[in-house]
C-alpha cells in the first residue's frame, strides 16, 4: 500500500536520546507519524534520511565560492565512510561538483584575462619618458637633468 500525505518541503533531522528521528510539518492538522501505518513509516525513514544527507552535500556544493572549496567538498565526500545515499545520488553529487568546479575555474580564468587586458590598456596610456637612443647613460642623464629645476647643473 502506498500512502501519500500532503507534506511541505520542511523536514529536519532531530536527535533524541534513543537515536535520530525526522520532524515533518504536514499541511494537515494531524502529525504524519500518527496517521501513517507503521510499515509505511519504516519504509519512509530511510528515504528521508537519504534525502536529508543529499541535501546537506548539495548545499555544501552550492555554497562553495572557490575552486579550492569545491575540491574540499569532493575530498570530504570521498572520505565519508557512512554514506546512506544511493549510487544515483552520489553520482549526481559528483556531477554537480564537476560542474561547479568547471564553472568557477572558467570564471577565474576570465577574470584573470580581464585583469591582464586592463593592465595592457593602462600600460599603453603611460607616457614614456624618453625614447631609447641605444645608450642607457644618455637616457639617465636626461631624466636626472629634468628632475632638477631649470638651469641647475646635472651632477654625476
Amino acid at each position: 500500500m502506498n500512502w501519500v500525505a500532503p507534506i511541505k518541503d520542511d523536514e529536519t533531522l532531530s536527535q533524541h536520546d534513543d537515536g535520530e528521528g525526522f520532524v515533518i510539518n504536514s499541511d494537515g492538522k494531524a502529525d504524519i507519524w500518527d496517521i501513517m501505518p507503521e510499515p509505511e513509516l519504516r519504509k519512509l525513514e530511510p528515504v528521508l534520511a537519504r534525502e536529508v544527507e543529499y541535501g546537506h552535500w548539495k548545499r555544501d556544493i552550492t555554497e562553495a565560492k572557490t575552486v579550492e572549496a569545491v575540491r574540499d567538498v569532493r575530498f570530504s565526500l570521498g572520505e565519508s565512510e557512512h554514506l546512506i545515499m544511493t549510487r544515483e545520488q552520489i553520482g549526481g553529487l559528483h556531477r554537480a561538483i564537476n560542474h561547479k568546479e568547471t564553472m568557477l575555474a572558467t570564471a577565474r580564468k576570465a577574470a584573470k584575462q580581464e585583469e591582464k587586458e586592463a593592465g595592457k590598456i593602462l600600460e599603453a596610456k603611460k607616457p614614456q619618458p624618453y625614447e631609447s637612443t641605444g645608450n642607457p647613460e644618455i637616457g639617465k642623464a636626461k631624466i636626472r637633468y629634468e628632475s632638477f629645476n631649470c638651469g641647475d647643473k646635472v651632477r654625476g
